[in-house]
């Protein structure tokens, strides 16, 4: 082999070492770029579960919710509430109205956020003016049904007297107070036989817990209730009109499926159709003839004493 050749040859291989250099170099930088970008996928990950943990931990976070089921007779008077206020549903018979606004007193609470009239039968707005005229009351709701009653009477004129404006509902209202989100729905109609079908249902969720209050509704208010609720699935029912048997009742809890169901009523009144209607779905049912009925929710779980 000449001079000529053996250079030729040493550049050669000379250029192919710088080749094979330059190679490795490449997968090197590629291997180590890869391992930068997995590195930096589990560091998003983990940032991404780090976010969604406050989430996970929003109902641990919610406090105690409280709604009292006074024992007003076969009436209504319902109390929530929040850590950031308090809501009243219905006040019972006017003679129900001292012992209310005493047993508020009692307990430390001087203000109602929200005070729902659900309707202006005497055994849902009787107490209406003695709780208004001797509580802060922020806000009142009541339905489109003008009757010409006493208790009636006596309940609009207390709110002028106070300067509390009232909002009658003709359309769906939510409200949110201290992470409570309730629904009211108003009837559909102007146009009942009688009064009870006027009644606002309130639909109230705090967390995993929900609750359906459905004040004196009929068969003409079950049907839109069906229809007009789209989750109307909830752990608790308070049970229509103290506890009467309907024609829709049944469809109606089957649509519910209430874990807990609580009947407003009298020691007068034994209503058990409608219980064992409730039991044979695995409802857990209690009626204030019995006392009040304290249910309490931490967002995630019920406890109901009375």
């Amino acid at each position: 082999m000449n001079m000529k050749s053996k250079k030729i040859i040493t550049a050669e291989l000379i250029a192919l070492a710088v080749l094979l250099i330059l190679f490795g170099i490449g997968i090197f930088s590629k291997s180590k770029a890869n391992n930068q970008n997995i590195d930096s996928g589990e560091n998003t990950e983990q940032e991404s579960l780090q976010q969604t943990m406050p989430q996970d931990l929003e109902n641990n976070e919610l406090g105690e919710l409280t709604v009292t089921f006074f024992d007003v007779g076969k009436g209504d008077c319902i109390l929530i509430e929040a850590t950031q206020g308090n809501i009243m549903i219905d006040t019972g018979y006017e003679e129900n109205g001292e012992d209310i606004v005493s047993w508020l007193g009692d307990n430390g609470i001087d203000t109602l956020d929200y005070l729902i009239l659900t309707h202006p039968d005497k055994d849902h707005i009787g107490g209406a003016d003695i709780v208004i005229n001797n509580i802060n009351v922020i806000n009142i709701i009541d339905t489109n049904c003008v009757v010409d009653t006493q208790d009636y009477l006596e309940y609009k004129q207390a709110a002028l007297d106070q300067g509390i404006d009232i909002l009658t509902l003709t359309s769906t209202k939510e409200i949110e107070l201290g992470g409570v989100k309730l629904t009211i729905y108003p009837p559909l109609s102007t146009d009942y036989a009688g009064q009870n079908d006027y009644s606002l249902v309130t639909k109230m969720i705090y967390g995993e817990t929900d609750y359906l209050f459905a004040a004196d509704a009929e068969e003409a208010r079950i049907a839109e209730m069906l229809k007009q609720i789209p989750n109307i699935k909830s752990m608790l029912l308070k049970v229509p009109y103290h506890g009467a048997l309907k024609d829709n009742s049944e469809e109606f809890f089957e649509a519910v499926a209430p874990q807990y169901s609580i009947i407003t009523c009298d020691k007068k009144k034994m209503y058990e159709d409608v219980t064992k209607m409730l039991q044979k779905l695995n409802s857990e049912v209690f009626t204030t003839k019995q006392g009040d009925i304290t249910v309490k929710s931490d967002g995630n779980t019920m406890t109901i004493s009375q």
